[in-house]
């Protein structure tokens, strides 16, 4: 994700002085640039659908055993004595929120990024 978010600041020339340390050449044609930040706007969002796509249909077992994890996470209280497991699930399923809204945060910057260069350049 951060390689994406990097190539994007590269790319929309958001940091120039990036670019010159790098000692990137400049793009040709303003077309070019947005050809190329449509692409990772396409491959952003792409990868983001094929992974739930096929989370969706190729492991259904682990969907219905993470509803189950939740579901008994949800039931079971910190005064009825639970189990280390138990609290290690929930760890698990905290980090797993944590991970999700940090890599949503970092799509909505790239994204933001490539709309405000495409929103720059059709002026």
């Amino acid at each position: 994700m951060a390689s994406l978010l990097f190539a994007v600041v590269c790319v929309s020339e958001s940091f120039p002085e990036i670019n010159e340390m790098l000692q990137l050449a400049p793009f040709p044609s303003q077309k070019t640039q947005v050809i190329f930040l449509l692409l990772f706007a396409l491959d952003l969002v792409g990868c983001f659908a094929i992974e739930h796509v096929c989370r969706y249909f190729f492991m259904p077992e682990r969907r219905v055993a993470l509803q189950r994890a939740k579901d008994s996470v949800k039931i079971s209280s910190p005064t009825t004595g639970s189990t280390a497991a138990d609290k290690h699930e929930k760890m698990l399923l905290d980090d797993e929120k944590q991970n999700r809204a940090l890599v949503f945060r970092l799509s909505l910057v790239a994204l933001s990024f490539i709309g405000k260069t495409l929103v720059g350049k059709s002026k």
